[in-house]
């Protein structure tokens, strides 16, 4: 993301990861398409194998290096928690419903700001910027 000029700039967009944007605020944030396996991504264990010979290992080792499915969980409400505080005025978050069963259910991260009481559902219900 190099220089962070784009912040004197008013009246500009910024699209960066999550991970870019630590350490920064802006006025309005938007997560657009909270769905399951988008944040939290699915956790897929680590295959550690490419790095470390197997046979080298003992089976609690193993499972050291592979941490857990509640690492990986803990990881992403981090990441979450990140994305959510860098807004100063707004944070809008949105999830569209499947038009099928395909698409994913609604992250578990959406669900939570659904049951907020703070949380305005509609656009008309925004407080002015």
């Amino acid at each position: 993301h190099g220089s962070l000029a784009l912040r004197d700039h008013v009246d500009a967009v910024s699209v960066m990861t999550i991970h870019a944007a630590k350490g920064l605020e802006f006025p309005v944030v938007w997560m657009p398409d909270l769905a399951q396996n988008i944040l939290p991504l699915r956790y897929r264990p680590p295959d550690i194998w490419e790095v470390l010979p197997k046979k080298r290992l003992t089976d609690s080792q193993v499972r050291r290096l592979q941490g857990t499915a509640t690492d990986h969980m803990t990881d992403e409400a981090r990441l979450w928690y990140v994305g959510v505080t860098r807004a100063t005025k707004w944070f809008l978050a949105t999830y569209a419903p499947p038009e099928d069963e395909k698409r994913p259910k609604p992250s578990p991260f959406f669900l939570h700001l659904e049951q907020h009481p703070g949380v305005a559902r509609r656009a008309d219900d925004l407080p002015p910027l």
